[in-house]
């Protein structure tokens, strides 16, 4: 579908009760029975309009500190909007939260476009966006009822953002040593200043890291200040999970290495 300012988004974004086009025209009055910009409370809905409204597009966003939870409400049709400012790289996360109800959310950039969604990643059936490494600019969030009939009496909505960890070790590689019978990993380190590294292992893959079977080096994280570590005194037929974190002089972790899984043959 075109927008009226030449912007093209999916046919199913159309009157959908949720701005999609830089211009609104996805929105505007040629929708039946809909209006992206309801009146505080929905017009007829019982629903308490909240101090930030109206809030109902990208212009009417309004400002949120990290940290600080808003509490807003939804009425039918309802959008929430708000924005903030990073002036450098930063961790950032989005989140809705409540008694009850059932919300989707939305992350865009400064020029409108959308870069993360979520329903359901939160508690409940509210929702969380986690963004790592967000360049600076501004950035606007959107959160809404999960259907356009959805209403929330009062939620809240908060944007944590924190300073970028150090990056991971890389190269991470995970085999199996068929003389000592052991899983070794290796990896290498990465750019900055490293003291240590945490191994993390596990034998499913469900975070977070809490094996059922201790490998005979120790239990999860294995701190080496080398750039291998080997894995050992797991049943045979297992499969072992395993991620790494640089620690800086400060004991702070990096980010993690993707996670690397290997099973322990069945004749070891």
């Amino acid at each position: 579908w075109q927008c009226n300012d030449g912007q093209w988004i999916l046919s199913s974004y159309e009157c959908d009760n949720h701005l999609d086009c830089t211009d609104e025209s996805d929105e505007d009055d040629h929708c039946v029975g809909t209006d992206p910009n309801p009146d505080p409370g929905g017009g007829t809905s019982s629903i308490t309009p909240d101090e930030f409204e109206p809030d109902n597009s990208f212009g009417q966003a309004t400002a949120i500190e990290s940290g600080v939870a808003q509490t807003h409400s939804l009425s039918s049709g309802d959008n929430d909007y708000v924005t903030f400012t990073l002036d450098g790289y930063a961790d950032v996360i989005i989140e809705t939260n409540g008694t009850s109800g059932d919300t989707k959310l939305y992350l865009y950039d400064e020029g409108n476009n959308q870069i993360a969604y979520d329903d359901d990643g939160g508690p409940s059936f509210f929702s969380k966006i986690s963004q790592v490494g967000l360049a600076p600019g501004v950035y606007y969030a959107s959160a809404t009822g999960f259907s356009t009939t959805t209403e929330i009496a009062s939620y809240t909505l908060t944007a944590t953002i924190s300073d970028p960890l150090d990056p991971p070790p890389t190269n991470l590689q995970v085999t199996w040593n068929d003389t000592d019978d052991k899983i070794v990993a290796t990896w290498s380190a990465p750019t900055g200043g490293t003291t240590s590294y945490n191994v993390y292992y596990d034998d499913d893959a469900i975070e977070p890291f809490d094996p059922n079977q201790t490998a005979t080096e120790g239990g999860t994280p294995i701190i080496t200040t080398e750039t291998t570590q080997s894995l050992s005194g797991f049943t045979m037929g297992s499969t072992i999970y395993v991620t790494v974190k640089a620690v800086n002089a400060d004991g702070i972790e990096s980010y993690a290495t993707a996670v690397v899984s290997i099973m322990v043959p069945l004749e070891a």
